[in-house]
Formats: structure tokens, sequence, C-alpha cells
């Protein structure tokens, strides 16, 4: 298993005995170039959506960006394809 906590972020939305919801993002896939992050997986149960979760949950994946990357507003750069979903991480201010 691969995971870089410098570069890597899994977070959980949900209590102990009951998951609802997670986003994964892969920084240190070795396969992508130096600087690019792939969006593994975003999920939110049903019943939380419309509530702001999901939101938050992005919101720590913009701040983990920020803080890995020194930068103010990390942009991410669209797919070079449909098939791939890696995007760049683009050292520009938005």
């Amino acid at each position: 298993m691969r995971y870089d906590s410098a570069k890597d972020l899994v977070l959980s939305l949900g209590t102990t005995d009951q998951f609802r919801g997670s986003i994964t993002l892969d920084g240190s896939n070795p396969d992508h170039a130096e600087g690019e992050a792939h969006l593994r997986w975003f999920i939110v149960d049903n019943a939380l959506q419309g509530q702001g979760h999901g939101k938050q949950l992005l919101g720590e994946v913009v701040t983990f960006l920020e803080l890995v990357t020194t930068m103010r507003r990390p942009r991410l750069a669209p797919p070079r394809s449909h098939s791939r979903r890696s995007h760049r991480i683009d050292g520009e201010t938005c």
C-alpha cells in the first residue's frame, strides 16, 4: 500500500459505527508527474446531500493543497483526456 501523508489525504465523514462519506486525494502516484494530484473518490450519503458536508470535505482538500504547495489558492488544471482524471497542481494563483 502506498500512502504519503505529505502528498495524500483521506477524510471520512460519520461516526464510529456509521460511514456517511469520504474524499481521497492521491498526490503520490508514481505514474503521475510531480505536482499532479488525483481526486480518487468523493462520496456523501444521499441523506446528507445538500447540507454542506460535501463542501466541507472539498474545503479540507483545498486547505491541504494550500499547505503542501504554499500557494494561496491552488488551481487544478483540466484533465488531459476524459479517460484520465488526474489534475496538475498549477503554480499560478487563481
